[in-house]
């Protein structure tokens, strides 16, 4: 599960932290995901406040980890010129640093990177496992320090996928959601397209809805190469549905084809999205041990949420800021109604 993570100079953020931990809060421990961390994390800002950057960051991470450095990646060029204009250096590199646990050992997995330059590091209970600096890399984890080798994969992770099983498995596993649904980058669509994902899963997914007040009347339905829509006794194609339809469809059929402890960023998760979906998607991601991250302009999520679980999103002068609704109000009770505090704009100054 992941603890914690840190991002520097990527996209419109400076330095950036989300911590998974769980805070002092004693209630919606059904929030809680192995009594250590809360589940979800759900990033709040107004329009061009940096929520999406770090999704955007995720996706360049996960598209390294996965195939090299395929996602394109940008540094906060608004601190590049203030830097220049300055006559200081630095703000050329970015820095993505996770801490996670896997069982009983603690991880640290960082990567500096600009087009120039690759640092990688892998480190278990504060032990250096792998080194990778540009296209050579040495192993610790051997009796003695082991020589420098050349790197032949772009990334670490897949040059030592057989060596470091465990973690390759969990960091391959992070999948990414992007505001254009089509932009997903996840291991799970390897070998298969997303209305794969959708057939498997539909059973699943309509068991997950059956207790609402409207039903989705359709069945996905193969022929052959193609797919299509049976409704009514009649075939449709499955370009018919709704944006809405699809994007709970992605949304849940990544979640439940995931392995568990498995990460799931989704920028946007309310996007076309009926309300009472979107509180089935989180209890499905809690239920599957899935560990989401997502931002969301509905407030009505928020009241099924912790204080420790929503952080506000914030651009001022040259960089966005992240900051955690316990840390900015340590003073907020389960009586306290959040979504009308953010509403009425309580929390405006503190942001």
């Amino acid at each position: 599960m992941l603890l914690k993570l840190k991002l520097e100079n990527v996209f419109s953020i400076k330095k950036a932290e989300i911590d998974f931990t769980k805070a002092r809060y004693l209630y919606k421990s059904n929030m809680l995901y192995n009594d250590l961390i809360v589940n979800p994390i759900a990033i709040y800002g107004y329009n061009s406040s940096g929520k999406s950057s770090i999704f955007k960051a995720m996706a360049f991470l996960t598209s390294f980890l996965l195939e090299g450095d395929n996602y394109p990646l940008e540094v906060n060029m608004l601190e590049v010129a203030k830097k220049i204009k300055e006559k200081q250096e630095g703000y050329s590199t970015s820095y993505f640093r996770l801490y996670f646990k896997i069982d009983n050992d603690y991880y640290e997995y960082n990567l500096a990177y600009n087009n120039a330059y690759i640092k990688e590091e892998l480190i278990q209970n504060n032990k250096m496992l792998i080194n990778r600096i540009l296209d050579t890399y040495t192993i610790y984890f051997y009796e003695g320090r082991a020589a420098k080798t050349k790197l032949i994969n772009k990334s670490i992770l897949l040059e030592l996928k057989d060596k470091i099983t465990t973690v390759y498995d969990y960091l391959s596993n992070i999948s990414i959601i992007l505001d254009n649904r089509i932009n997903t980058i996840t291991k799970i669509l390897t070998n298969k397209n997303i209305y794969d994902l959708f057939y498997e899963n539909q059973e699943a997914i309509y068991n997950s809805l059956n207790e609402l007040p409207f039903v989705l009347n359709f069945k996905i339905v193969k022929d052959k190469y193609t797919y299509q829509l049976e409704y009514d006794n009649n075939y449709l194609p499955i370009s018919y549905l709704s944006k809405g339809t699809f994007n709970v469809f992605l949304i849940m059929s990544l979640i439940l084809s995931s392995p568990k402890n498995s990460l799931l960023f989704i920028d946007d998760l309310d996007s076309n999205i009926h309300p009472f979906i979107l509180d089935r998607i989180i209890n499905l991601a809690n239920d599957n041990n899935i560990q989401l991250v997502f931002s969301s302009h509905n407030t009505h999520l928020m009241q099924m949420l912790r204080p420790d679980q929503i952080y506000f999103a914030s651009f001022n002068e040259s960089h966005s800021s992240y900051k955690r609704l316990s840390d900015i109000k340590d003073n907020i009770r389960e009586i306290n109604n959040i979504e009308k505090m953010y509403l009425s704009y309580v929390f405006i100054k503190e942001v």
